[in-house]
Formats: C-alpha cells, structure tokens, sequence
C-alpha cells in the first residue's frame, strides 16, 4: 500500500507524460495500483539480494532510452493466488533459480526490457496479497502479458517445490554436535529480524543451554532489559537474567541464564556482505556479549539484520570459530554465511515470520490462495 501511495503522488507530481521507473526488492506486493502508476517496474533477480546495483542500472538504462525515444516501455502483469515461504526461494539454485533464468534469458535475447517474478513478503494480511509477475517489453502490450502470464504458469505449477522441511532446535543441535568442525548454522526463520520479527526468540537458545556443546554457539538476542543489566553490573561481572521473550510473548518465554559480561559496546557496526546494506552503520542500541558456557549471546536494544557475520565479529565472536551459530533469517544469510557454513539447518520453531502460514491468524487475504487452500483452482487465464 505505501509503494503504491508513494507512485500515485510521484505520479501526480509528474503528470501523465513523463516516465516514471521503479525498482523493487523481489519480495515486494505487487498491485494494480503500481502497475497503473508506473511506466516500469525492474525486480531483483537474487535473493540473497546482491544485485540491487545491477537492477538500479537497468532501470536507469531503461529510463533513459525512454527519454531519448528510443523505446516506449509497455508492462503488463500477473497475480497469483499464491504464498511460498522464502526458506526454498533462493534464486542461486532450485525452482526459484530456474525461473529467473527463464527471465533472464529473454531479457539477454532483447525480447524484454525486464522480467520479474515477485514470490512476495508472505506474511502481510492485506487485501491484494500474492505472489506476481511483470513484464515489460518495448511497445507491445499483447507480449508483455504474455511473457507475464508464461512466468506465472510455470510458478504456479512449481508451488509444490517450494515448500520446506524445518528440523526441532533439539534435533538440529545434536545433529550439529556430530558434524565435524563448524560453523553449523541454524536458520531460525521463525524470528527473522528481516521479516518483521522482533529478535527475542528463545526457541533454539533454551536448546542451546541444555546441549552438550564442544566448542562456541553465537546467538543474537533482542532484549533491552538485560542490556541495561549487563551495563549496569560491568564488563567482568557475573549476572543472572532471563533472557528474551521480550516483545513476542505468544510464541516465547524467557530462559533463565546466568552468564559472564564479556562485552559492552554503543551497538554500531559497519555492514561488510554483499548487498545488503554493504557500507552502511548499523545502529542497534546498546548491546552486551553474555557468555553462559560454550553460549556467547549478543544482546541489543534494537532489533538488526542478522544475514552479516560482522554482526557477530563487530562484537567479538568470529562465526568462523562457533561450532554453531544461530541466525534469525530464512535465506538472506546463504550469501555470506553458505561458504563458510559446514551444513546449515532450518529450524522450526514459533514465530510471527514462520513459514507454516497455516498457524498464523490471516483474516484479510483474498481466498481461496494455496497453501491455505491445497485445492485452489488453476487461475482461468493460465489454465490454457
């Protein structure tokens, strides 16, 4: 609703004429409203995002060609009855990487000036909700509908494939502990701090206080309480808290602790992997390492982006010595973390971002829309 708000008053602003180019995280709701209010629409291929430059030259590209007269962008979309959860969407490998190279392809041909596929932020409970497609092409409306509609037949026909298998925290830890070396990274998706999560779960850590760990386990942790805790007893003092379940009280309860204050700092660091915010301060509040045994636990005021071991190594704890180490994200850490991670799990846990959609409480999107509904009919005009 906001991109579409902020279209139709750039929109208004410009007038009918002037061209107007957009470009969209993959994860983006699209709507008729944006379709109506732009002149194109260029989603990112990758997800982790690491082409955000690249997708920002091509829209500039487009836009300038268009200022030239050199070509009259035409776009055209496709709406899916359709969620997917972010864990199997990565666009480097599976259904998703097929897809966008079906895309990239034409675009490489110059049979498209973008093609998107939009698998959608799936936990917004809002009216025009679904997973989309767009094309746009140069002045042919009839072929950007159907380079739009081929992209969406072939997603809604993988929608099987995407679905994804979560592992209990207990089972995941214990089968961490028998993988020579580390880091094992557990996925903790349910509390991913970059779907809207909170960061409080205590999920895999009430788990990792109990395991029988042989080396370092990382975790991040929202909880301003405890920070102020660990400020006031000092850096070498020995505090007894409980920890997280700060915001999210529904899905976590705190886990008593008793740990030493290893570190203090302003929470600021300085964001190194690619894409994702890569150059930028991030500001998290306050934030304190608690070590409670093998379990070095960075706690913050303020919620962060976990997909960046700087995160961790900005605070002294290198992701590359833990045996394990937790991040709240579904896919977004593979870039950075997948080279280094000895076997990676996705754990299933509660949480406001999980990707069992069928716990959480939807009451405004449109239905029948799988996987809600496992009999949701072929939309008609890709029945064909």
């Amino acid at each position: 609703m906001l991109k579409a708000r902020c279209l139709a008053a750039q929109r208004a602003r410009l007038g009918p004429d002037k061209p107007l180019g957009v470009t969209l995280d993959l994860h983006a709701n699209i709507t008729a409203a944006m379709v109506r209010h732009a002149n194109f629409i260029a989603g990112y291929h990758t997800y982790p995002h690491v082409d955000m430059y690249e997708i920002g030259q091509k829209a500039a590209r487009i836009l300038l060609r268009t200022l030239r007269g050199e070509i009259k962008p035409v776009m055209a979309y496709r709406k899916l009855p359709l969620i997917i959860p972010p864990e199997n969407c990565s666009t480097h490998r599976g259904p998703m990487s097929r897809l966008i190279r079906a895309a990239q392809v034409r675009e490489e041909a110059e049979q498209a000036l973008a093609l998107s596929i939009f698998p959608v932020q799936p936990w917004l409970d809002i009216k025009e909700m679904g997973c989309a497609t767009v094309a746009v092409v140069d002045g042919n409306a009839g072929k950007a509908q159907k380079y739009a509609d081929e992209l969406a037949k072939r997603l809604w026909n993988q929608k099987e494939q995407f679905e994804v298998r979560l592992t209990p925290p207990a089972e995941a830890i214990s089968s961490a502990l028998r993988v020579k070396g580390g880091p094992v990274v557990l996925s903790e998706s349910s509390d991913s701090t970059g779907s809207g999560s909170p960061g409080d779960s205590t999920g895999v850590l009430k788990h990792l206080m109990d395991a029988p760990l042989d080396g370092p386990a990382a975790i991040f942790l929202v909880d301003p309480e405890s920070v102020d805790a660990a400020f006031r007893a000092g850096v070498g003092a020995t505090i007894q808290r409980r920890l997280g379940g700060s915001f999210d009280r529904k899905h976590s309860k705190p886990v008593k602790v008793k740990g030493y204050v290893k570190l203090l700092s302003d929470g600021r660091w300085t964001a190194r992997a690619r894409g994702y915010n890569t150059g930028i301060t991030t500001s998290m509040g306050r934030a304190a390492v608690i070590e409670a045994g093998g379990v070095k636990i960075l706690l913050a005021e303020r919620s962060a982006m976990t997909v960046d071991p700087e995160l961790f190594r900005s605070h002294g704890i290198d992701p590359l010595y833990c045996r394990i180490v937790v991040v709240k994200s579904p896919a977004g850490f593979r870039s950075e973390y997948e080279p280094i991670a000895k076997k990676i799990f996705l754990v299933d846990t509660p949480g406001v971002s999980t990707a069992k959609f069928e716990t959480l409480p939807y009451k405004r999107i449109p239905r029948p829309m799988y996987p809600f509904d496992r009999d949701t009919p072929t939309p008609q005009d890709l029945s064909s």
